[in-house]
């Protein structure tokens, strides 16, 4: 596969998707430091005694180019976290994770990298104190086969408006079956329908500000120290507000 890498706000390069229409990252900002401040850090900002635990579980929603996975090994290292590392991840495109073993990730990734050209060739590492487990195929099934324990959801998939079954009640359901109760999801959207659909799925649901840029959204079973967004409250205001299911998609 030809890459064609875009240079981003932080001079981390990404692609395009000809698939979904969209990029992996965001331009503006880069792909690198989204990744950091929309994924990685947040979970440790609101639980940052999960730095001396003996093991931390992720699930990485989708693999896309890995810089939600590689950029995680790479900064519990730096801050000192000496347990073991689980990352589980999907990925449908099989095509580009081949390339990915041609493409040029940021320096800072460092020798994270060796981890990545493994686990396309084997799916799956362990070693190090690392575990990755690669699944090449549709995200909702591999949530079917897992088993559950996650303390940290990477929800990253394409946009609601591009890959709506990612972000549906009954995806958002899936999600909770495996999450633990004190587990945090993370995602880069500010969707009024994704937020009211993870509701939905029994969620609680925070709005979080990185300083950066336009901020995220995390949801938990439990509480958070963040703003918890009151769901119940904005369908009384807006009675248009309407969760996205499977359903309306022609899932069965």
């Amino acid at each position: 596969m030809n890459l064609k890498p875009i240079l981003t706000g932080d001079d981390s390069p990404t692609l395009f998707s000809e698939r979904f229409g969209e990029h992996y990252h965001s331009t503006s900002m880069g792909a690198h430091s989204e990744s950091l401040h929309k994924h990685i850090l947040p979970p440790l900002l609101v639980h940052p005694e999960w730095l001396n635990r003996s093991k931390i579980k992720i699930l990485d929603i989708c693999f896309g180019l890995g810089y939600n996975t590689l950029a995680t090994l790479a900064l519990y290292r730096q801050k000192g976290f000496k347990g073991i590392i689980e990352v589980h991840s999907p990925e449908m495109d099989e095509e580009l994770l081949e390339g990915l073993l041609y493409f040029d990730y940021p320096l800072e990734l460092g020798e994270t990298r060796s981890f990545l050209y493994e686990l396309i060739r084997k799916k799956r590492v362990e070693r190090d104190g690392v575990i990755l487990e690669l699944f090449v195929g549709d995200a909702r099934e591999y949530l079917r086969m897992l088993e559950g324990g996650f303390d940290i959801v990477y929800q990253d998939a394409f946009s609601p408006v591009k890959n709506p079954l990612l972000w549906t009640v009954d995806y958002f359901s899936d999600l909770r079956a495996i999450l633990a109760e004190e587990g945090v999801v993370t995602t880069y959207t500010q969707s009024s329908a994704v937020r009211y659909s993870a509701y939905l799925a029994g969620f609680q649901v925070y709005a979080y500000e990185n300083g950066i840029d336009r901020g995220g959204t995390l949801f938990s079973p439990s509480s958070l120290p963040l703003k918890r967004i009151n769901l119940e409250e904005k369908r009384l205001n807006n009675p248009s507000l309407k969760a996205l299911r499977d359903e309306d998609y022609c899932v069965n």
